[in-house]
């Protein structure tokens, strides 16, 4: 509530319309081609739309620039302008200058002006419903194309952990939205969705996938008031996995608790998370800089291997990239981030179980009331998804090094806008004034 100021103080008649704006357009272009990568997939597409996200943060830039009212005071945008300083500041101490330059000029340039045009730009609920619905939609296509060789020709996909993690996230926002929907046929075009996901992930043969969806599962059942029909949800779909994989995916699974030297997994791992570890208490408080971790392995490489081959090499965990390459500063950040995803996610929920005493204690009309609650009911499903995405993200990351992926600062955008629609829905019920602005 007191993140509502006067500037951008809400009316019913402005979180429900459905108008279009050419910002929000924008970010939908932009999201079309983030799941299509024409540039990456189709040939010549480089020579097409390599600048097209450029040109879309040009134009973004010029409405957002001198936009009054803008959406900077959550804690969760100031903790992501704080790390991108840090980057900043450890650029002239780095080992590798090229890498940290790249990273920190990627987040500067594409990821945290995406993140703030998001928040202030998907400000309705018509829009945020577009863009969530199209966001999971979109996933099927790389998720069909992965089908049939565990991956995608694309750089953040091409290693089957990658795209294992990215069908991952989508699992838990196609299941909320089928708990959100109340038609059938919606109903079960989600869940057609989860099941497209979930075999994603069993031909992605990733071990380190296989444990990420054990914990989406297990969050899934916990959250879910249907919890017979899940359990034969679950059930239908291991059968059918056990049906349909190949002999080589159970032998991989089975393999999940065992030491291996091939392809960089088992022990090896822990081989790399122990020097990470190292790194960690020789530079403990801003970290070796961002990238950094695989120029700075072989003079705390401990395996087999000639730690001379070992440069560049990455950590193969969240929290092991975390923590060398960010130190107790910067780790301290993203956690103040991940810490209001959890508050701005607590309070979507209690505002979803208040919201009877609030809509009934309002002035609205009868159908403007019912369409509060569909749209709080909306945000509190959209919150759970974000959450499921989130334990996927935390739980398979911890055996590959995607901190510097797109998938936590992109749930963080869609909690803030979300825990945003969800302050100024309050507002307006707890202020009969703006009635007068319909």
């Amino acid at each position: 509530m007191n993140q509502i100021s006067q500037i951008n103080a809400p009316t019913y008649k402005e979180l429900f319309s459905t108008q279009k704006s050419w910002p929000f357009n924008l970010l939908m272009i932009g999201l079309v081609f983030n799941s299509f990568r024409p540039d990456r997939l189709l040939p010549g597409g480089n020579n097409i739309l390599v600048y097209l996200p450029t040109f879309l943060v040009a134009l973004l830039l010029l409405k957002w620039i001198p936009l009054q009212g803008k959406i900077l005071k959550n804690s969760q945008t100031q903790f992501y302008v704080l790390l991108i300083f840090l980057m900043i500041l450890q650029l002239p101490f780095v080992k590798n200058f090229g890498l940290a330059f790249q990273v920190a000029k990627a987040t500067l340039i594409y990821g945290i002006t995406f993140y703030l045009f998001k928040i202030q730009f998907i400000d309705t609920y018509a829009r945020i419903n577009q863009y969530i619905r199209l966001y999971t939609v979109l996933g099927v296509f790389l998720a069909l194309l992965g089908l049939s060789q565990g991956r995608v020709s694309l750089p953040l996909l091409s290693d089957e952990n990658d795209f294992c993690l990215y069908v991952n996230c989508l699992i838990p926002f196609a299941f909320f939205l089928s708990q959100e929907v109340r038609e059938l046929k919606k109903k079960l075009f989600y869940y057609g969705l989860i099941a497209v996901f979930v075999a994603a992930n069993a031909a992605s043969f990733s071990r380190g996938g296989f444990v990420g969806l054990l914990a989406v599962g297990g969050y899934l059942f916990l959250q879910t008031k249907k919890k017979a029909f899940f359990a034969v949800l679950v059930g239908v779909t291991v059968v059918g996995i056990i049906s349909l994989a190949p002999p080589d995916y159970l032998a991989e699974i089975g393999t999940i608790d065992r030491n291996s030297y091939k392809r960089d997994t088992g022990s090896q791992r822990l081989v790399h998370w122990s020097a990470g570890w190292r790194m960690f208490l020789d530079h403990p408080i801003s970290g070796v800089g961002v990238s950094n971790y695989g120029p700075w392995l072989p003079e705390y490489w401990r395996g087999e291997r000639n730690p001379t081959f070992m440069w560049g090499r990455v950590a193969h965990s969240l929290y092991f990239t975390l923590l060398p390459e960010v130190g107790i500063v910067g780790t301290c950040f993203f956690m103040g981030m991940l810490w209001g995803n959890f508050k701005t996610h607590r309070y979507i929920c209690q505002l979803e179980k208040n919201k009877g005493t609030l809509i009934s204690d309002s002035d609205f009309t009868l159908a403007q009331k019912e369409h509060i609650s569909s749209g709080i009911r909306s945000l509190y499903f959209f919150s759970q998804a974000y959450s499921g995405a989130m334990i996927a993200y935390l739980a398979t990351g911890a055996f590959i090094s995607v901190l510097w992926y797109s998938y936590f600062w992109q749930l963080t955008a869609f909690w803030v806008l979300t825990g945003n629609l969800a302050r100024k829905t309050e507002y307006i019920l707890c202020n009969p004034s703006k009635l007068s602005s319909e």
